[in-house]
């Protein structure tokens, strides 16, 4: 079975993009929504979570009923990678 690309759903789906901004110990979400993106904010700032789990909860409450964990390719064993694949994403839900 061929994995789920953040590319194969449908545009009225929410997607949440989860970054680890901090060795996994602190995440911002992203939610690409039809053809607009944006980040979950609070008190107008870029909300940060200090787990997984808590992050998860945040984008599930907005709706989103895709989630991908998205990390840093920091160390690439087949050579340098290509700008727009700075990060690696896996399905979480």
């Amino acid at each position: 079975m061929k994995p789920t690309t953040p590319n194969e759903h449908s545009p009225n789906e929410r997607i949440a993009y989860i970054y680890s901004i901090s060795d996994l110990s602190q995440y911002i979400v992203q939610i690409q929504y039809q053809k607009e993106s944006f980040f979950i904010e609070k008190s107008g700032e870029q909300e940060t979570f200090l787990s997984m789990d808590l992050a998860v909860e945040a984008a599930k409450s907005k709706g989103c009923s895709h989630g991908y964990v998205c990390l840093e390719n920091t160390y690439n064993e087949l050579g340098p990678i290509e700008p727009e694949q700075r990060f690696s994403c896996s399905k979480i839900f």
